[in-house]
């Protein structure tokens, strides 16, 4: 992403009091991306109305750029208890944070099955901003849910995402593609899978599917045309850099003459019970982007309240009286909601005079009781 710099140069003779200037553009390419100081293991406690704010600095120390960092933004900026209830995972998509390589290579575009690059280009080509959207108003290319389509132009085309990771542990994680006409995935270097057979359903879902979790790595959905030609057999999750930086690089062939295509992308690692996904984003003054993904942990200490009664129970001709929570404790309530009401008892015996504990828990595992005589 280069910019111009007017650069004055002066020149004089201090005999003769003479002096002369001249002007000139300097163009200045900067092509480092910010980097993050982010929080380790951070985490963000409910309040009494089931909701927590998230402050920047909370998840992040810092961003730093060897220029300057012109744009900043995080989400998400708050979250409830209703949040734990879904299933939550970090999600790299494609989308206009990719960067688009200067170089296009003609060495292997033509053939079929195709067999995949040579060589990456070098980082320093990584300049220009990709396209978004179809690439023409004829494509049949579908994009993976929660990612947008990058547009292609013939022969073989290289585009890149730089991303930081802050994670506990990556246990599984899923990667989806779907792309007009080939591809090949590479992530920090590693080869991870190609798809080289030049059919129409490659832009179709559903997508082709890499799953790896720690027993085995399946390949496709078990649909005919969804599994990709060739994978690595070495495990994604030990290839990302879970507290780092990490690099995805997708290399797409179009054929030659006036070929255009596209690609969609998107990488999931599922999060544990009670981490919350959080993405940052930074840009600098040269237009270099770069994404940070943290997980969040989501704490809640408020116990539930419990009100109680002595309640008037009328035994049945056997002499016993049943008891159920909602004698005792209907109007409780709690900041994320009363999971259970749990009795010591559940029924008493005519002329008793027992003693029963009404305990009431909730998600986070926060426990009130209260014994009634």
């Amino acid at each position: 992403f280069p910019s111009d710099h007017r650069v004055a140069f002066i020149a004089g003779d201090s005999l003769i009091n003479s002096w002369d200037t001249a002007y000139s553009l300097v163009s200045v390419s900067d092509i480092l991306p910010p980097t993050f100081n982010l929080v380790s293991q951070p985490e963000i406690y409910l309040n009494t109305t089931g909701t927590a704010s998230i402050p920047f600095s909370a998840i992040c120390h810092s961003v730093n750029d060897n220029c300057q960092v012109d744009y900043i933004d995080y989400s998400p900026k708050q979250i409830t208890c209703t949040t734990t209830n879904s299933s939550s995972a970090v999600e790299i998509v494609s989308d206009e944070t990719w960067t688009k390589s200067t170089f296009t290579s003609t060495s292997n575009s033509l053939t079929f099955p195709w067999q995949g690059c040579s060589s990456l280009p070098p980082a320093e080509t990584y300049t220009l901003a990709p396209k978004t959207g179809s690439p023409s108003i004829y494509s049949y290319l579908t994009a993976v849910p929660g990612s947008k389509i990058i547009s292609t132009t013939s022969h073989v085309t290289f585009f890149k995402k730089e991303f930081y990771l802050n994670l506990n542990s990556i246990n599984e994680c899923t990667i989806d593609l779907t792309v007009d006409d080939d591809a090949e995935i590479y992530i920090n270097g590693h080869l991870i899978a190609r798809e080289g057979s030049f059919l129409t359903s490659n832009a179709q879902t559903p997508s082709h599917r890499l799953k790896y979790n720690s027993q085995a790595i399946t390949n496709g959905f078990n649909v005919k045309y969804d599994a990709f030609d060739y994978i690595s057999s070495t495990n994604l999750a030990s290839i990302l850099n879970k507290n780092g930086s990490n690099q995805i690089v997708i290399a797409v062939r179009n054929g030659g003459g006036q070929n255009i295509g596209g690609f969609s992308f998107k990488l999931s690692i599922p999060l544990t019970n009670n981490l919350i996904p959080a993405t940052i984003v930074a840009v600098d003054k040269y237009g270099n982007p770069s994404t940070a993904h943290t997980a969040i942990l989501l704490k809640d200490t408020i116990p539930p309240t419990l009100i109680t009664n002595s309640p008037l129970v009328t035994p049945n001709t056997n002499g016993i009286a049943q008891l159920t929570p909602g004698i005792f404790a209907s109007g409780s309530y709690d900041n994320c909601g009363i999971e259970e009401i749990t009795l010591s008892s559940t029924s008493i015996q005519c002329g008793s005079n027992p003693n029963v504990t009404v305990s009431a828990i909730v998600y986070f595992g926060n426990v009130s009781t209260k014994t009634i005589t």
